[in-house]
Protein backbone atom coordinates (compact mmCIF):
# COMPACT_ATOMS: atom_id res chain seq x y z
CA UNK A 1 0.00 0.00 0.00
CA UNK A 2 1.09 3.38 -1.25
CA UNK A 3 0.50 6.91 -0.51
CA UNK A 4 -1.19 8.85 -3.41
CA UNK A 5 1.50 11.41 -3.23
CA UNK A 6 3.67 8.38 -4.85
CA UNK A 7 1.12 7.20 -7.24
CA UNK A 8 2.68 8.86 -10.59
CA UNK A 9 6.20 7.42 -10.14
CA UNK A 10 5.16 3.95 -9.75
CA UNK A 11 2.91 4.10 -12.50
CA UNK A 12 4.95 5.56 -15.37
CA UNK A 13 7.60 2.97 -14.20
CA UNK A 14 5.26 -0.43 -14.23
CA UNK A 15 2.39 0.34 -16.21
CA UNK A 16 2.76 -1.25 -19.76
CA UNK A 17 0.96 1.86 -22.23
CA UNK A 18 -0.71 0.62 -25.47
CA UNK A 19 1.02 1.73 -28.38
CA UNK A 20 -0.48 1.91 -32.07
CA UNK A 21 0.15 -1.41 -32.84
CA UNK A 22 -0.23 -3.40 -29.72
CA UNK A 23 -3.29 -5.66 -28.45
CA UNK A 24 -4.71 -4.46 -25.00
CA UNK A 25 -5.44 -6.68 -22.66
CA UNK A 26 -7.68 -5.29 -19.88
CA UNK A 27 -6.49 -5.48 -16.50
CA UNK A 28 -6.66 -3.48 -13.52
CA UNK A 29 -3.35 -1.56 -12.36
CA UNK A 30 -4.54 0.59 -9.49
CA UNK A 31 -7.30 0.45 -6.75
CA UNK A 32 -7.87 4.28 -5.29
CA UNK A 33 -9.70 3.88 -2.15
CA UNK A 34 -12.81 2.10 -3.07
CA UNK A 35 -12.29 2.89 -7.26
CA UNK A 36 -10.17 0.86 -9.73
CA UNK A 37 -8.28 2.14 -12.69
CA UNK A 38 -7.80 -0.51 -15.48
CA UNK A 39 -5.53 -0.15 -18.30
CA UNK A 40 -8.80 0.21 -20.58
CA UNK A 41 -9.38 3.68 -18.95
CA UNK A 42 -5.96 4.95 -19.04
CA UNK A 43 -6.17 4.57 -23.45
CA UNK A 44 -9.56 5.77 -23.46
CA UNK A 45 -8.71 8.86 -21.11
CA UNK A 46 -5.61 9.54 -23.36
CA UNK A 47 -7.99 9.07 -26.56
CA UNK A 48 -10.25 11.64 -25.33
CA UNK A 49 -7.84 14.24 -24.89
CA UNK A 50 -6.11 14.01 -27.77
CA UNK A 51 -9.73 13.95 -29.92
CA UNK A 52 -10.42 17.05 -28.34
CA UNK A 53 -7.24 18.88 -28.29
CA UNK A 54 -7.46 17.37 -32.67
CA UNK A 55 -4.60 16.10 -32.01
CA UNK A 56 -3.17 12.90 -33.71
CA UNK A 57 -3.07 9.76 -32.41
CA UNK A 58 0.56 8.40 -32.51
CA UNK A 59 3.31 7.37 -30.14
CA UNK A 60 4.61 10.46 -29.58
CA UNK A 61 1.59 12.10 -27.63
CA UNK A 62 0.63 8.58 -26.15
CA UNK A 63 3.87 9.37 -24.55
CA UNK A 64 3.27 13.36 -23.48
CA UNK A 65 -0.24 12.80 -22.63
CA UNK A 66 0.00 9.42 -20.57
CA UNK A 67 0.50 11.38 -17.17
CA UNK A 68 -2.08 13.85 -17.61
CA UNK A 69 -4.54 10.74 -18.54
CA UNK A 70 -3.70 9.36 -15.22
CA UNK A 71 -3.76 12.14 -13.13
CA UNK A 72 -7.43 12.79 -14.32
CA UNK A 73 -8.32 9.40 -13.56
CA UNK A 74 -6.82 9.22 -9.76
CA UNK A 75 -8.63 12.70 -9.07
CA UNK A 76 -12.10 11.38 -10.37
CA UNK A 77 -11.19 8.25 -8.45
CA UNK A 78 -10.62 10.06 -5.44
CA UNK A 79 -13.71 12.09 -5.58
CA UNK A 80 -15.94 8.95 -6.88
CA UNK A 81 -14.68 7.37 -3.54
CA UNK A 82 -15.56 10.35 -1.47
CA UNK A 83 -19.20 10.90 -3.23
CA UNK A 84 -20.11 7.02 -2.78
CA UNK A 85 -18.91 7.74 1.10
CA UNK A 86 -21.52 10.52 1.36
CA UNK A 87 -24.12 8.61 -1.14
CA UNK A 88 -24.18 12.15 -2.79
CA UNK A 89 -26.48 11.55 -6.25
CA UNK A 90 -27.93 15.03 -7.09
CA UNK A 91 -26.60 16.92 -10.13
CA UNK A 92 -27.30 19.31 -12.63
CA UNK A 93 -28.56 17.19 -15.63
CA UNK A 94 -29.54 20.90 -17.62
CA UNK A 95 -25.64 21.70 -16.68
CA UNK A 96 -24.62 18.03 -17.77
CA UNK A 97 -26.23 18.78 -21.25
CA UNK A 98 -25.13 22.00 -21.67
CA UNK A 99 -21.87 20.46 -21.06
CA UNK A 100 -21.83 17.91 -23.32
CA UNK A 101 -23.12 19.91 -26.20
CA UNK A 102 -20.33 22.50 -25.98
CA UNK A 103 -18.02 19.29 -26.42
CA UNK A 104 -19.63 18.57 -29.82
CA UNK A 105 -19.38 22.05 -30.95
CA UNK A 106 -16.08 21.94 -29.89
CA UNK A 107 -14.91 19.56 -32.42
CA UNK A 108 -17.84 20.82 -34.87
CA UNK A 109 -19.98 18.53 -35.06
CA UNK A 110 -23.76 18.08 -34.16
CA UNK A 111 -24.73 17.12 -30.31
CA UNK A 112 -26.85 14.37 -31.83
CA UNK A 113 -23.73 12.71 -33.32
CA UNK A 114 -21.21 13.16 -30.61
CA UNK A 115 -22.04 9.52 -28.95
CA UNK A 116 -21.44 8.17 -32.53
CA UNK A 117 -18.29 10.24 -33.65
CA UNK A 118 -16.25 9.07 -30.29
CA UNK A 119 -17.51 5.55 -30.23
CA UNK A 120 -16.22 5.88 -33.92
CA UNK A 121 -12.82 7.01 -32.69
CA UNK A 122 -12.86 4.12 -29.94
CA UNK A 123 -13.89 6.66 -27.61
CA UNK A 124 -16.21 5.54 -24.49
CA UNK A 125 -19.21 8.08 -24.32
CA UNK A 126 -20.61 6.58 -21.18
CA UNK A 127 -17.20 7.17 -19.66
CA UNK A 128 -16.62 10.84 -20.80
CA UNK A 129 -20.41 11.26 -19.62
CA UNK A 130 -19.33 9.82 -15.93
CA UNK A 131 -16.52 12.04 -15.47
CA UNK A 132 -18.84 15.24 -15.89
CA UNK A 133 -21.53 13.30 -13.38
CA UNK A 134 -18.94 12.75 -10.73
CA UNK A 135 -17.19 16.70 -11.49
CA UNK A 136 -20.98 18.32 -10.62
CA UNK A 137 -21.90 15.41 -8.11
CA UNK A 138 -18.19 16.20 -6.24
CA UNK A 139 -20.12 20.33 -5.95
CA UNK A 140 -22.91 19.07 -4.87
CA UNK A 141 -21.35 17.19 -1.78
CA UNK A 142 -18.96 20.46 -1.41
CA UNK A 143 -22.10 22.64 -1.20
CA UNK A 144 -23.53 19.89 1.01
CA UNK A 145 -20.76 19.72 3.95
CA UNK A 146 -19.91 23.74 3.76
CA UNK A 147 -23.13 25.35 2.57
CA UNK A 148 -23.67 26.88 6.42
CA UNK A 149 -20.01 28.67 5.51
CA UNK A 150 -20.62 30.55 2.62
CA UNK A 151 -23.09 32.84 3.96
CA UNK A 152 -22.01 36.25 2.66
CA UNK A 153 -21.77 39.42 5.11
CA UNK A 154 -24.50 41.97 4.14
CA UNK A 155 -22.31 44.86 5.51
CA UNK A 156 -19.66 43.40 3.51
CA UNK A 157 -21.88 42.66 0.45
CA UNK A 158 -22.95 46.41 0.51
CA UNK A 159 -19.28 48.10 0.94
CA UNK A 160 -17.79 46.01 -2.04
CA UNK A 161 -20.84 47.05 -4.08
CA UNK A 162 -20.12 50.81 -3.11
CA UNK A 163 -16.28 50.73 -3.51
CA UNK A 164 -17.18 49.36 -7.58
CA UNK A 165 -19.81 52.05 -8.16
CA UNK A 166 -17.57 54.72 -6.88
CA UNK A 167 -14.83 53.97 -9.29
CA UNK A 168 -15.67 56.97 -11.95
CA UNK A 169 -13.56 55.04 -14.51
CA UNK A 170 -14.09 52.01 -16.95
CA UNK A 171 -15.03 48.94 -15.28
CA UNK A 172 -12.71 46.37 -17.07
CA UNK A 173 -12.84 42.97 -18.32
CA UNK A 174 -11.22 40.12 -19.05
CA UNK A 175 -11.66 37.04 -21.82
CA UNK A 176 -9.12 35.17 -19.62
CA UNK A 177 -7.94 30.88 -20.19
CA UNK A 178 -6.13 29.10 -17.58
CA UNK A 179 -3.71 26.70 -17.24
CA UNK A 180 -3.90 25.26 -14.02
CA UNK A 181 -0.75 22.69 -12.84
CA UNK A 182 -0.11 20.87 -9.14
CA UNK A 183 1.93 23.32 -6.64
CA UNK A 184 3.19 20.12 -4.91
CA UNK A 185 7.00 19.62 -5.56
CA UNK A 186 6.27 21.40 -8.65
CA UNK A 187 9.81 23.40 -9.49
CA UNK A 188 11.19 25.67 -10.89
CA UNK A 189 12.57 23.91 -14.44
CA UNK A 190 9.12 22.83 -14.23
CA UNK A 191 7.60 26.07 -14.48
CA UNK A 192 10.48 26.70 -17.16
CA UNK A 193 9.10 23.42 -19.45
CA UNK A 194 6.06 24.77 -19.43
CA UNK A 195 6.61 28.44 -20.33
CA UNK A 196 8.79 27.05 -23.20
CA UNK A 197 6.11 24.57 -24.58
CA UNK A 198 3.27 27.58 -24.70
CA UNK A 199 5.78 29.29 -26.27
CA UNK A 200 6.85 26.28 -28.99
CA UNK A 201 3.13 24.13 -29.24
CA UNK A 202 1.14 27.32 -28.31
CA UNK A 203 -1.76 27.85 -24.88
CA UNK A 204 -3.96 25.44 -26.21
CA UNK A 205 -1.74 22.53 -26.21
CA UNK A 206 -0.56 23.48 -23.26
CA UNK A 207 -3.65 23.31 -21.60
CA UNK A 208 -4.41 19.72 -22.73
CA UNK A 209 -1.01 18.33 -21.46
CA UNK A 210 -0.35 20.19 -18.32
CA UNK A 211 -3.39 21.55 -16.80
CA UNK A 212 -4.91 19.72 -14.27
CA UNK A 213 -8.16 21.88 -14.13
CA UNK A 214 -11.54 20.93 -15.37
CA UNK A 215 -11.47 23.68 -17.73
CA UNK A 216 -9.06 21.76 -19.85
CA UNK A 217 -11.63 19.81 -21.57
CA UNK A 218 -12.46 23.47 -22.98
CA UNK A 219 -8.81 24.36 -24.04
CA UNK A 220 -8.74 26.21 -20.59
CA UNK A 221 -11.73 28.84 -21.29
CA UNK A 222 -12.86 30.90 -18.49
CA UNK A 223 -14.69 33.24 -20.18
CA UNK A 224 -15.32 37.10 -19.44
CA UNK A 225 -14.52 38.14 -15.84
CA UNK A 226 -15.26 41.34 -14.77
CA UNK A 227 -11.90 42.73 -13.10
CA UNK A 228 -13.68 44.16 -9.78
CA UNK A 229 -15.50 40.12 -9.01
CA UNK A 230 -11.56 38.49 -9.41
CA UNK A 231 -9.61 38.06 -6.37
CA UNK A 232 -6.91 41.00 -5.46
CA UNK A 233 -4.07 38.23 -5.91
CA UNK A 234 -5.84 37.59 -9.68
CA UNK A 235 -6.12 41.45 -10.15
CA UNK A 236 -2.64 42.36 -9.05
CA UNK A 237 -1.13 39.58 -11.55
CA UNK A 238 -3.23 40.75 -14.56
CA UNK A 239 -3.39 44.33 -14.01
CA UNK A 240 0.68 44.20 -16.46
CA UNK A 241 -0.35 42.25 -18.87
CA UNK A 242 -1.08 42.79 -22.07
CA UNK A 243 -4.22 41.23 -24.61
CA UNK A 244 -2.44 37.60 -25.75
CA UNK A 245 -0.01 37.79 -23.19
CA UNK A 246 0.36 35.51 -20.00
CA UNK A 247 0.44 35.93 -16.34
CA UNK A 248 3.45 34.90 -13.88
CA UNK A 249 2.11 31.63 -12.17
CA UNK A 250 -0.30 32.57 -9.48
CA UNK A 251 -0.50 30.70 -6.14
CA UNK A 252 -3.12 29.08 -4.45
CA UNK A 253 -3.72 26.54 -2.05
CA UNK A 254 -2.54 23.63 -3.61
CA UNK A 255 -1.80 24.62 -6.86
CA UNK A 256 -0.29 27.19 -9.58
CA UNK A 257 -2.13 28.71 -12.14
CA UNK A 258 -1.54 30.70 -15.30
CA UNK A 259 -3.80 32.81 -16.52
CA UNK A 260 -3.69 34.19 -20.19
CA UNK A 261 -5.86 37.48 -21.67
CA UNK A 262 -7.48 36.71 -24.90
CA UNK A 263 -9.41 39.99 -25.17
CA UNK A 264 -9.86 43.11 -22.84
CA UNK A 265 -12.99 45.20 -22.96
CA UNK A 266 -14.37 48.31 -20.71
CA UNK A 267 -17.60 48.97 -19.86
CA UNK A 268 -19.06 52.38 -19.22
CA UNK A 269 -20.57 53.51 -15.66
CA UNK A 270 -23.59 54.54 -17.51
CA UNK A 271 -24.12 51.09 -19.05
CA UNK A 272 -23.64 49.48 -15.59
CA UNK A 273 -26.92 47.36 -13.69
CA UNK A 274 -26.63 47.85 -9.88
CA UNK A 275 -28.50 44.82 -9.08
CA UNK A 276 -26.54 42.30 -11.99
CA UNK A 277 -22.81 43.68 -10.22
CA UNK A 278 -24.47 42.79 -6.41
CA UNK A 279 -25.44 39.43 -7.86
CA UNK A 280 -22.13 39.22 -9.51
CA UNK A 281 -20.30 40.27 -6.15
CA UNK A 282 -22.51 37.78 -4.16
CA UNK A 283 -22.42 34.36 -6.85
CA UNK A 284 -18.21 35.58 -6.68
CA UNK A 285 -17.87 35.45 -3.16
CA UNK A 286 -19.85 32.30 -2.74
CA UNK A 287 -17.98 30.63 -5.32
CA UNK A 288 -14.64 31.79 -4.15
CA UNK A 289 -15.61 30.27 -0.80
CA UNK A 290 -16.62 26.77 -2.44
CA UNK A 291 -13.37 26.53 -4.76
CA UNK A 292 -11.76 27.30 -1.73
CA UNK A 293 -13.39 24.79 0.66
CA UNK A 294 -13.46 22.34 -2.59
CA UNK A 295 -9.42 22.39 -3.09
CA UNK A 296 -8.91 22.21 0.84
CA UNK A 297 -11.36 19.16 1.23
CA UNK A 298 -9.24 17.13 -1.76
CA UNK A 299 -6.05 17.89 -0.92
CA UNK A 300 -7.04 16.23 2.49
CA UNK A 301 -8.42 13.37 0.73
CA UNK A 302 -5.41 13.13 -1.77
CA UNK A 303 -3.07 13.18 1.19
CA UNK A 304 -4.40 10.32 3.20
CA UNK A 305 -5.63 7.88 0.44
CA UNK A 306 -3.71 4.59 -0.14
CA UNK A 307 -3.38 3.43 -3.73
CA UNK A 308 -3.12 -0.22 -4.00
CA UNK A 309 -1.37 -1.62 -6.70
CA UNK A 310 -2.87 -5.00 -8.28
Amino acid sequence: MIKKNSLFVIILSLLFFFNLNAQIKNSIIAKVGSEIITTYEVENEIRTILFFAKAPLNQENINNFKNTALQSLVKRAIKKTEIKKFKVTEYSKIELENKMKNLARKVNIPPSNLKKTLEANNISYDLLKESFIINQTWNTLIFQIYKNQVSINTIELENELKKRLEKKINLKEYNLSEIEISGLNTSEDKLKEIYEFIQKEGFKSAVVRFSISSTSKNEGKIGWVSESSLSKIYQAALSNVEEGKMTKPIKTLNSLVVLKINKIKYIKNKEINVEKIKNQILEQKKTEKLDLFSRSHYSNLENSILVNFL
